[in-house]
């Protein structure tokens, strides 16, 4: 469970600070902007071994 808490916190939380630290400048300095998310091919394909990792990854790509 420990890792799997890891791997959430640093994939999916990650992504989550990342978008909101950038939104305030986008808004406001800006007026506009672009946020490109990058997954990998875990998050088409399930592996055996790495389930977890390849739903986060899905949740990231979508």
């Amino acid at each position: 469970m420990d890792e799997w808490n890891m791997m959430i916190d640093m994939n999916s939380r990650g992504i989550l600070y990342g978008i909101s630290a950038d939104l305030p400048v986008m808004r406001r300095e800006q007026k506009s902007g672009h946020i490109i998310k990058l997954s990998s091919i875990a998050g088409h394909n399930v592996y055996p071994d790495s389930t977890v990792y390849c739903a986060i990854r899905h949740a990231v790509k979508n």
